[in-house]
C-alpha cells in the first residue's frame, strides 16, 4: 500500500512525489480529512462532492471498513 504525504512548512502545503505524479500538471486539489481517513480529489472532480450520491457511493464508514480490512489482509500476507 502506498502512502501519500502532505505536510506544511508553516506557510506552504507540501506534497510528496506520488501525489505530484498523480496530479500531473495540476497544482490544485482538495484534501478532506475525516477521522483517520484522507481523501484527495483533483479539482476537475469537485463536482462529485456537490452531486447526489449514486448507487456506487460509499459512505466514510464503508470506506474506513474497506481500508482497515485491506490493511489486515496485507499484514497477514507478509
Amino acid at each position: 500500500m502506498e502512502t501519500t504525504v502532505i505536510y506544511s512548512d508553516g506557510d506552504t502545503l507540501k506534497t510528496d512525489v506520488i501525489l505530484r505524479k498523480w496530479l500531473g500538471g495540476q497544482r490544485k486539489f482538495i484534501a478532506i480529512i475525516e477521522g483517520d481517513s484522507l481523501i484527495i480529489k483533483k479539482t476537475y472532480s469537485l463536482l462529485d462532492f456537490s452531486s447526489e450520491p449514486d448507487e456506487d457511493f460509499m459512505s466514510m464508514e464503508e470506506i474506513n471498513k474497506e481500508v482497515h480490512k485491506t490493511r489486515k489482509e496485507n499484514e497477514h500476507s507478509r
